[in-house]
C-alpha cells in the first residue's frame, strides 16, 4: 500500500516542514502556490484539545498565533475560527472582535439563525449592536463572492448519488453510470474553477430561504470513484498538493486512500475507515498511523478518539 503514496514524493517533503518554523512564514493563504497547510491543521487540533478541556486562555494564544501566519479555513467539525472569538470571549481578553464577528459572515456563511442560536455569538452580536438588517447585508456580500453553479451542482452531484443507491432493487449498473458522470464532471469543476472549497463554493450553511437543501461534500463522492482504478489514481494524486494549499480537507483524502485499502482487501493506511479494530493493541502499528497521518494533517488515532467521545457523543 505504501507504494501508493511514492508518486505524491513532489509534495513530500513539504509534510515534513516542522511546525516550529511556522513564525518564519509569510502569511499563507488558502489556495496560495507557496502555501503549506500542513502544519496548520496540525495546530487547530492542539488549539482544539485545549478548547475542549475549556482551557479557554491557552486555546485563545494558540488560535491568535496561528491566525497571525495563516488565512483561517473554519474547518466543519473544528470550527477554529468561530471558535477562537467563542475562546477569546469566555477568556475575557481585551481584543475587540469586531472585524472578527463581521467575518463569521462575510468569509464563512453565518446566518441570522446560526448567530441566534449560539448564545456566544449572540452576545457578540448584541455587543456590537448588530442587528438582523447588518447581517444580511453581510450575507450578501458574501453570497455575491461564490460560485452559485458549482455549489448548486455538488449538491445535484450528491442527490444523484444517493438516490440511485436508494432504489430498490438496488441497480449496479445505474449506480456506476451516475458514478462515472459524476467523476466527470468534478473533473472539470476542478480543471477549470479549482477545488470546492469554502472561498468558491461556500460553507454548508444556506445561503438564503430559497436555498431548499445543500450538500457540498466530496468526501462520499471520492468514496465512491474508487470503484475505478483511473479515477483513484487522478484523485490520489492531485488531493495532497490541494491538501497542502489549504483547499481540500486532511479526512476526505483519508477516507480515498482507506476505501481504496478496503475494496482491494488491504490494510486500512489512515485508520479512518477500517473493520479491524486489532491495531489498537499494537503500540508500534499506531504509532506509524499516526506518522502517516500527522504527515498529512490529519488529527491522531488518540486525539480523534477523544474528540468524538467528548463532541460528537454528547451532541
Amino acid at each position: 500500500m505504501g507504494l501508493i503514496f511514492l508518486k505524491n514524493s513532489k509534495v513530500g517533503m513539504f509534510f515534513l516542514i516542522s511546525i516550529s518554523f511556522i513564525s518564519c512564514k509569510s502569511y499563507q493563504k488558502i489556495g496560495g502556490e507557496n502555501s503549506n497547510y500542513i502544519p496548520y491543521y496540525l495546530k487547530v487540533y492542539e488549539a482544539d484539545s485545549l478548547f475542549l478541556v475549556k482551557n479557554y486562555s491557552s486555546a485563545y494564544e494558540k488560535y491568535d498565533s496561528l491566525f497571525k501566519y495563516y488565512e483561517p479555513i473554519n474547518m466543519p467539525l473544528y470550527f477554529e475560527f468561530e471558535n477562537y472569538l467563542k475562546a477569546g470571549l469566555l477568556s475575557n481578553k481585551k481584543k475587540n472582535f469586531k472585524n472578527e464577528f463581521k467575518k463569521i459572515v462575510t468569509n464563512y456563511g453565518y446566518t441570522n439563525k446560526n448567530i441566534e442560536k449560539d448564545t456566544l455569538l449572540q452576545i457578540l452580536a448584541l455587543r456590537f449592536k448588530k442587528s438582523k438588517k447588518d447581517i444580511e447585508k453581510w450575507q450578501k456580500q458574501y453570497s455575491s463572492k461564490l460560485d452559485t453553479s458549482y455549489r448548486y451542482q455538488l449538491t445535484l452531484m450528491n442527490f444523484n448519488d444517493q438516490k440511485v443507491r436508494n432504489q430498490k432493487p438496488l441497480n449496479w449498473d445505474e449506480v456506476a453510470k451516475i458514478d462515472k458522470q459524476n467523476d466527470s464532471i468534478l473533473r472539470q469543476m476542478i480543471n477549470v474553477i479549482g477545488y470546492p472549497n469554502f472561498k468558491n463554493v461556500g460553507s454548508f450553511r444556506k445561503l438564503n430561504e430559497d436555498e431548499k437543501k445543500v450538500d457540498l461534500g466530496v468526501e462520499v463522492l471520492l468514496n465512491h470513484f474508487t470503484s475505478s482504478e483511473e479515477s483513484f489514481e487522478f484523485y490520489n494524486q492531485i488531493l495532497p498538493n490541494h491538501i497542502k494549499k489549504g483547499e481540500c480537507l486532511p479526512k476526505d483524502y483519508a477516507h480515498l486512500i482507506d476505501r481504496y485499502c478496503n475494496k482491494n482487501s488491504k490494510d486500512s493506511f489512515f485508520y479512518f475507515i477500517t473493520f479491524n479494530h486489532d491495531f489498537k493493541n499494537n503500540p508500534s502499528l499506531v504509532r506509524i498511523i499516526n506518522e502517516r497521518r500527522k504527515k498529512n494533517g490529519l488529527p491522531s488515532i488518540e486525539y480523534e478518539r477523544i474528540w468524538f467521545e467528548e463532541r460528537l457523543m454528547k451532541m
